[in-house]
């Protein structure tokens, strides 16, 4: 069943991966060691994946190495600052 995705959606070349690959948000989330609620709030880019998320997510997708950065980009300015900003209050 494919999914619809829109072009600022967070991860969307990950979202296109998985859907590719038939894997759900669910049953990728039980490749980390983040809640269903944490994993749900990492997807939509409220908070960031930790490197071991990463890694666990790349071995079980089978992402090269080289196209890390492709599926995990780089957090926005923005991003960064609301991140910041969330953590001084």
């Amino acid at each position: 069943m494919a999914i619809i995705l829109y072009e600022n959606t967070p991860y969307l070349e990950l979202r296109k991966l998985m859907d590719s690959k038939g894997v759900s948000v669910t049953e990728l989330r039980t490749h980390t060691t983040s809640s269903v609620s944490q994993f749900s709030q990492k997807m939509v880019g409220k908070y960031a994946f930790t490197q071991d998320e990463i890694y666990d997510i790349v071995d079980f997708l089978g992402i090269d190495d080289k196209d890390i950065s492709k599926y995990f980009p780089r957090r926005t300015a923005e991003q960064r600052a609301y991140r910041r900003s969330r953590n001084t209050k």
